[in-house]
């Protein structure tokens, strides 16, 4: 009797969770998806009108572009986390390397620190690797890096350095933004799916940090920050060294 009725508590538990999946997934649909899809219907829809002339397609062309952009990030961290949750993608291992992933996330999002006026500088070494799923890890970079961006106003830094000790190896995403308020530092890792706007008022979905949180942890390693508010934010993360 006891193991059924824990069986019939643990079955409820995942029900519940499986309902919050649903919840925040059709809570990102209607709005943080509805929002940008309908920005782009109605710029293509004077465009096919021919209420629109060339001159100011073209101007419009970058702010559409970025817009698709921030679509295709947010559906790409969407489908992540929905699949983490309900256990459907399983990880693979390999040895990668975190140079070269960290240079492809800072050529990926080269246009919007530009657009902020803000360096992005790759400080890991070109023989630094670790052992785990390369396109989970890429996901984690992006996230942190495009959070990174965020926060950090015109003319600012934002570095991508690297450590070895023993087993691990950590990775470190350095700004010198805005940081985070210390009365709102412990809500980053919550279930309420905390968010706030950037430095140019930039949206977000409360999604990116939860999911590199547990992309982390599934590839063996732990995700943790430091912040001073006014001075900027450092995410690190560990990952295996070696097999």
């Amino acid at each position: 009797m006891w193991k059924f009725e824990k069986s019939i508590r643990e079955k409820k538990e995942e029900l519940k969770k499986l309902n919050a999946v649903k919840d925040k997934v059709f809570s990102v649909i209607s709005h943080d998806l509805r929002a940008p899809i309908g920005s782009m219907i109605l710029l293509l829809r004077e465009i096919s009108d021919a209420s629109m002339t060339v001159d100011e397609f073209n101007e419009h062309l970058p702010d559409l572009l970025a817009n698709m952009e921030q679509t295709s990030d947010l559906l790409d961290n969407l489908l992540a986390w929905a699949r983490s949750q309900i256990r459907e993608s399983a990880l693979v291992a390999n040895e990668i390397s975190l140079y070269r992933l960290t240079d492809q996330t800072i050529r990926f999002l080269e246009r919007m620190a530009d657009a902020k006026n803000i360096r992005l500088i790759n400080e890991v070494p070109m023989g630094c690797s670790a052992y785990a799923d390369e396109g989970s890890i890429k996901i984690v970079l992006r996230n942190l890096v495009m959070n990174a961006i965020k926060f950090t106003g015109s003319g600012g830094i934002v570095r991508v350095k690297s450590d070895v000790t023993g087993p691990y190896v950590k990775m470190m995403v350095e700004d010198n933004g805005i940081g985070i308020p210390l009365n709102k530092q412990q809500l980053l890792f919550g279930e309420s799916y905390y968010t706030s706007p950037g430095t140019n008022k930039e949206a977000g979905s409360g999604l990116g940090l939860l999911i590199c949180q547990d992309l982390v942890q599934k590839n063996g390693g732990s995700l943790l920050f430091t912040s001073e508010p006014g001075s900027g934010t450092i995410f690190s993360f560990s990952l295996p060294h070696q097999n």
